[in-house]
This record gives C-alpha cells, structure tokens and sequence, in this order.
C-alpha cells in the first residue's frame, strides 16, 4: 500500500505507507495545518492541499530538516489500536531518508496544491 499525490500542476508523488508516516508525522510537528487537515492526509481519500498550503509544507518541512538531518533516515514511531487482536496496541517504527522528503518538498513547490489518494 502507498500514498499517490497528485499534484494540480501536473506533477506527482509516490510514498510508500512507512515514508508517507515519516513525512506526515514531519507535517505534523510544524503545525501549520489543521489537525484534522493532517489527519485526513493519512488515508487514501482524497484529502486536499490548496496551492497555499503546499508551499507552507514545503517551507515548514525545509525548516524543519535544515541541517539537522543530513544523509540520515527519519524516523517516526506510529501506534494502532488492532481490535482483532483483542483490542491491544501496536507500536510501528515508519522511516524514509532525507532524500525522499527533499523530493516531497519539491512537489510541493511545485504542485499549486494537491491531492492524495
């Protein structure tokens, strides 16, 4: 499974479900979006950046990642809650190196917004 971005410029953008986890969990911790805007973003519905934002994610995240990061792979603990198995928490290390998330901010730049399915 994986996340397509589909930017309205035209352009796209492939993550896999652990490199997707990374770099929202990057998008979150800027907190410049909506919460529930992030929380939409980490499903294949079709959640929806505008042009605006997307160049505010590429800021954030560039910010973010400027020389704390260099050639290193990010990490992100993620947790669910499996009800089948009875309802017990599962903790999941999400990673994806630098390199990735260069990529995804210049699909922002570039994008005038965004969907992600």
């Amino acid at each position: 499974m994986g996340f397509d971005v589909y930017g309205y410029s035209g352009n796209y953008f492939r993550a896999n479900i652990w490199s997707w986890r990374s770099i929202l969990s990057l998008i979150a911790e800027t907190e410049i979006l909506p919460h529930e805007l992030v929380v939409e973003m980490g499903s294949n519905d079709g959640a929806e950046a505008n042009g605006k934002d997307a160049l505010k994610i590429a800021d954030a995240i560039e910010k973010a990642i400027e020389g704390k990061f260099a050639n290193q792979k990010i990490k992100s603990t993620i947790s669910f809650q499996i009800d089948a198995l009875g309802g017990s928490q599962k903790n999941f290390v999400c990673e994806t190196d630098i390199g990735h998330i260069k990529e995804f901010i210049k699909f922002c730049r570039k994008s005038e917004g965004f969907q992600i399915w």
